[in-house]
């Protein structure tokens, strides 16, 4: 059953609409974020990389989801600096931290050993 945010339920956008809404969040993303196309490059790389090897499925498949989880990290770092941003006008100390925090796991995967 559907309801609307009248009446007193969830609103739900229909699958299209929430489909076309993610893909243009993504756009945004990569045609804004020079580290997000950093990262895709590198994870594209290593997907190359690990194909050229020969790695076995199961290894294939941890190098994909690990490179969509430094991604995904990503996105939600552009979306909470985006959010920040119109929230929590200038610049102030609150923001920078806030921003600094968000951008610690987005980074993080690709330097830890």
């Amino acid at each position: 059953m559907r309801h609307s945010g009248a009446e007193g339920g969830p609103a739900h956008r229909p699958f299209r609409e929430a489909l076309t809404a993610a893909f243009s969040g993504i756009r945004y993303a990569v045609q804004t974020q020079r580290n997000l196309r950093i990262q895709l490059g590198c994870a594209l790389g290593v997907c190359l990389v690990g194909l050229w090897l020969g790695v076995r499925p199961l290894e294939a498949a941890l190098l994909v989801a690990l490179a969509g989880l430094v991604v995904a990290a990503e996105l939600f770092n552009t979306s909470l600096e985006a959010l920040v941003d119109a929230v929590i006008p200038g610049r102030q100390e609150a923001a920078r931290v806030v921003k600094d925090v968000a951008a610690a796991p987005a980074s993080r995967p690709w330097w830890t050993r």
